[in-house]
């Protein structure tokens, strides 16, 4: 599974860190089998030809986590849009042929991977709000499925994955292969009762001993990854840069509003918080303004008393 995946010594066309790729995915997905209860705030990105096998990795969850555990969705809009959230409701979220340019999604996403609570609405019910308990994986065909700031510490990014046996032999046969081993893992980890469960006792078993070994910090944020700067989106670091240079230089009497950053420098909500944060910002009423929220360096119990407009 971890040769169609990433690629191995074996390879003709292997990712460049499969090594790695391989013993960070094997911790990750250790972890999803067999600690439900530490949730893994970020999320492994897996990009790839069609047929290098996602497809037969959801089958080998399935077998491992059980059918009931695993809820696959088409796109960021399957769990992030309006009625979406019931589907983040199992051990493990897979979210597939993901391709988003949408930024509003990619916000509403972001909570879903990483906070202790999701709300979910159901048509003609009332929304609630409930305990999150998935762990989030991401599958794409696409070399960038979506932007992401250089500072973002939920995705870690495995490099695109092409046909094992490279680009010398055609198309056929290359996917050839990873049916081939699709075939075999299918075999190995039959669903339901039906079929020889010894291989499936051996990899719990593995995986068991692979999880105890997992530092407790290893589910905090994403590690380094190979594939992470494809994210990267140039224009949202320019805008970025540009930000924490007005920032630097705002005075103690001086307050900014959230939304005007926002919509003038595209940087997202969540960013720009954790960036104000990170500079010594709070939040406070500004009264001159009529109680309006604004963000502001002055200390507590000290107003400020000029609100800024960025880029004026």
């Amino acid at each position: 599974m971890l040769r169609m995946l990433f690629g191995n010594d074996n390879s003709p066309e292997a990712n460049p860190d499969w090594s790695n790729e391989h013993d960070v995915f094997t911790k990750w997905f250790a972890c999803v089998v067999h600690k439900p209860l530490v949730r893994t705030r970020w999320v492994p990105v897996l990009r790839g030809a069609h047929g290098i096998g996602k497809g037969t990795f959801q089958h080998m969850a399935r077998a491992l986590i059980g059918s009931g555990g695993v809820s696959v969705v088409q796109g960021i809009e399957g769990v992030a849009g309006q009625f979406g959230g019931e589907n983040a409701l199992a051990r493990l979220l897979i979210v597939d042929e993901v391709w988003s340019k949408s930024d509003k999604l990619m916000e509403a996403f972001k909570p879903i991977v990483s906070d202790d609570f999701i709300g979910v609405e159901r048509k003609g019910e009332m929304r609630f709000t409930t305990r999150s308990v998935a762990d989030t994986l991401v599958f794409s065909n696409h070399g960038k499925p979506f932007k992401s700031a250089a500072t973002e510490r939920r995705w870690w990014v495995a490099g695109y994955r092409n046909l094992d046996q490279g680009p010398d032999v055609s198309k056929e046969i290359g996917q050839a292969f990873h049916a081939e081993c699709a075939k075999l893992v299918r075999k190995a980890m039959p669903l339901g009762s039906a079929g020889d469960q010894s291989q499936i006792r051996d990899l719990l078993c593995w995986l068991k001993l692979v999880a105890m070994q997992v530092p407790s910090n290893f589910c905090s944020t994403a590690p380094p990854s190979s594939g992470f700067d494809d994210l990267i989106d140039l224009a949202i670091e320019d805008a970025h840069d540009g930000l924490v240079s007005w920032l630097d230089k705002m005075d103690t009497k001086d307050a900014l509003s959230l939304s005007d950053v926002v919509v003038k420098t595209g940087v997202a909500q969540s960013q720009l918080v954790d960036l104000l944060g990170e500079r010594g910002f709070r939040s406070c009423q500004m009264k001159s303004e009529g109680g309006r929220k604004v963000w502001t360096k002055a200390l507590v119990g000290v107003g400020p008393n000029r609100l800024l407009e960025y880029g004026v």
